[in-house]
């Protein structure tokens, strides 16, 4: 009987440190891809997010920023910043065995990005926020006497999104996962508003 709990705790242990070793691996890169960004686009990081049921199936990052940023300035943020990820989380073999899929795709990566006009919220009709989920960019409003709640006012595709801001779809990077979609590719990125 002993023996056999010994067993069972070493079989536990064992699979809490892989796992454990594991967050690290992914914790490593969202806190390298933050820190880019960061500087890169004059940011500050809100929080970080990963769907890690076996295999890391999505991350993200959720950003502020204390100016309004239009649609198109949203947009060129957006997909610079997905793109930054993409190419990070693809270039790392530490994290390549623990992908659900390898290229790691960019509908795979989930972006917000909070705005603010200084310390306080825009007006009702300014978008307060832009995200990314499952391939696509949502610019939302937020009006507090109507619902705490993001209002979507626009949702474009990854793909159209690139169109707009004229960077070119290339067979670099996948895009697109295999959620039934065609698989497509964006070529690296123009510079994004600072």
């Amino acid at each position: 009987m002993k023996t056999l709990f010994l067993f069972i705790f070493a079989m536990f242990f064992a699979t809490s440190y892989a796992d454990n070793q594991d967050c690290k691996i992914i914790d490593q890169i969202q806190q390298e891809f933050i820190s880019q960004s960061l500087e890169k686009y004059e940011l500050y990081c809100l929080g970080d997010r990963a769907s890690f049921p076996k295999k890391l199936e999505s991350i993200g990052a959720i950003f502020g920023t204390d100016r309004v940023l239009s649609v198109d300035e949203s947009r060129l943020l957006i997909v610079n910043l997905v793109n930054d990820f993409q190419i990070l989380i693809n270039k790392s073999d530490k994290i390549k065995p623990l992908l659900s899929d390898s290229p790691f795709p960019a509908d795979r990566i989930n972006i917000s990005i909070r705005m603010s006009d200084g310390n306080k919220l825009p007006p009702p009709d300014e978008f307060s926020s832009a995200s990314t989920s499952r391939g696509n960019i949502f610019y939302s409003t937020l009006d507090l006497d109507k619902s705490i709640f993001d209002q979507t006012e626009i949702k474009e595709s990854l793909e159209e999104a690139c169109e707009k801001t004229g960077i070119s779809i290339s067979l670099i990077r996948s895009t697109y996962s295999d959620y039934g979609k065609k698989r497509r590719d964006i070529e690296p990125i123009k510079s994004a508003p600072k």
